[in-house]
Parts: C-alpha cells; sequence; structure tokens
C-alpha cells in the first residue's frame, strides 16, 4: 500500500511503499524524525469517504433524514 510522508508541519514531503502503517511510519521518521503519514486512497475509496461524509452531515442537520 502506498503512504504519504508528512513533515511537522503537515506539509507533504513524499511517499513510501509499505505492508502495514506501522512500517511506512518507521521509515518515515528515518527520514524526518516528526513525521506522519497517511494512506493513499483509491478513488473508489475516495467516492466510498465521501460518500459516507456526506451522509452523516445530512443525518445532523436533518433528524429525519435516515
Amino acid at each position: 500500500m502506498l503512504y504519504s510522508i508528512f513533515n511537522a508541519r503537515m506539509l507533504k514531503v513524499g511517499w513510501v511503499n509499505a505492508n502495514s502503517k506501522e512500517e511506512a511510519l518507521a521509515h518515515a521518521k528515518r527520514l524526518h524524525p516528526a513525521a506522519a503519514v497517511e494512506r493513499i486512497l483509491s478513488p473508489s475509496e475516495l467516492r466510498q469517504k465521501a460518500y459516507e461524509e456526506e451522509a452523516e452531515m445530512w443525518s445532523a442537520i436533518n433528524r429525519s433524514y435516515r
């Protein structure tokens, strides 16, 4: 899986291919001591995430929407 690497200011500074988030974070910390990682989502995962966030927003705004 691909992970984006972010520095201490949360600016994207690169990417790493790793089997788990722990491996990706270990690699990132070797390059940038205060690094963070986030998995790069596929287009279908991005669509699903956007759908879930929109459904959550609508249910929070309109209680009768479920």
